[in-house]
Parts: structure tokens; C-alpha cells; sequence
């Protein structure tokens, strides 16, 4: 029998993704190649910071709405069944636009798609105050779920662009703590 040597290729091939990044390194949602001479900018570091604070507000967001829930029943003549279908309208919406929130992230980059959630999901917290009757409660926190929806994915593809492998991990842990500082807030 003939052996067969499977060809070693001499450097790994990247996504083509990242060799777009290294094509493009002064774009804010492309930093250098780790690659690229030079040394490594701590722009990272504000942009890890930028989706800890995105995400703080967004799970504030979830918090004020319980918060209020009893000053919401009482104005609008609504009940606690009422309270959990507009919050399960909010979970269906997010459930559902957060897989379509990466094709996002990727398709329009990470600081448009950041900019525009963060708009989205701001203009339906400030309609919030307009909020009438259930049906308008159920509209509006619909259409915040689906704006906040997309902030993790962002966030991932932040990760994965500004952080070396070594540091994917704790980029990871220190956007997932933001989670528990509401609590504090």
C-alpha cells in the first residue's frame, strides 16, 4: 500500500473576519492584529468597561420594573397576572431577538450595533412613562425585550475581537459580573 502524508500548512489560516481586522486596525470594532507591530493598545480595556455598564443598565432595567410593578398596578387598575403577562411579553421578545442579535453584531459591527440597541431599548424606557393600559405596557416593554436582546451577543463579539485567548475568559467573567451589581444599585 501507498502512505499518505497529509501536507502540514505552514501558518493556521484565520477566519476571514480576522483577516479583515487586520486590514482595517483604526476601525473602533477592529483593533490591530495581535500580529501587527506595535504595542498593544488598552483601548479594549474602555471598550470591556463600555458593555459592563451596558449590561449594569440593562439588568437595572429588569429590576426597576419589578420595583415598580405595585405603583404600575394600582395607577393602571392592573393585577399580578396582569404584571406577569407584560413581563412575559418582555421574555418572549428578548427569547426571540437574541439569536438575531449576533447576525446583527456581525452584520453592522460592534459599535453600531451597540449604539443602536442601547437608542432602542433608551427610546421604549423613556415611552414607558407614557404607558396607559395593559395593552400599551405590553407593546412597550415588547418592543424594550427586543432591544435589550442583542446586548449579550454584542457583547461576545466584543470579546472575542478586543481580547487576546488568554484574556477571553476573564473579559467573559468581568461583563457576566455586571449581572449581580444591580443588586447594589
Amino acid at each position: 500500500g501507498e502512505l499518505l502524508v497529509a501536507a502540514r500548512p505552514e501558518k493556521r489560516q484565520c477566519h476571514p473576519s480576522t483577516n479583515a481586522m487586520a486590514a482595517a486596525s483604526n476601525s473602533p470594532d477592529q483593533p490591530p492584529s495581535p500580529d501587527a507591530a506595535g504595542p498593544r493598545t488598552r483601548v479594549r480595556f474602555i471598550v470591556f468597561l463600555m458593555m459592563f455598564t451596558a449590561v449594569v443598565i440593562n439588568y437595572m432595567d429588569r429590576a426597576n420594573f419589578n420595583v415598580s410593578a405595585p405603583l404600575i398596578e394600582k395607577q393602571l387598575g392592573l393585577n399580578i397576572a396582569d404584571i406577569g403577562r407584560i413581563s412575559f411579553i418582555w421574555g418572549l421578545a428578548y427569547a426571540l431577538c437574541n439569536f438575531p442579535g449576533g447576525w446583527f453584531a456581525d452584520k453592522l459591527g460592534i459599535r453600531k450595533a451597540a449604539s443602536f440597541a442601547l437608542g432602542w431599548w433608551s427610546i421604549f424606557t423613556i415611552l414607558s412613562a407614557l404607558a396607559y393600559s395593559m395593552a400599551s405596557w405590553c407593546l412597550i416593554r415588547g418592543l424594550m425585550g427586543a432591544g435589550e436582546a442583542p446586548i449579550w451577543p454584542i457583547n461576545a463579539k466584543a470579546t472575542s475581537t478586543w481580547s487576546a485567548p488568554s484574556e477571553r475568559a476573564r473579559a467573559c467573567t468581568s461583563s457576566a459580573s455586571a449581572r449581580r451589581s444591580r443588586a447594589h444599585a
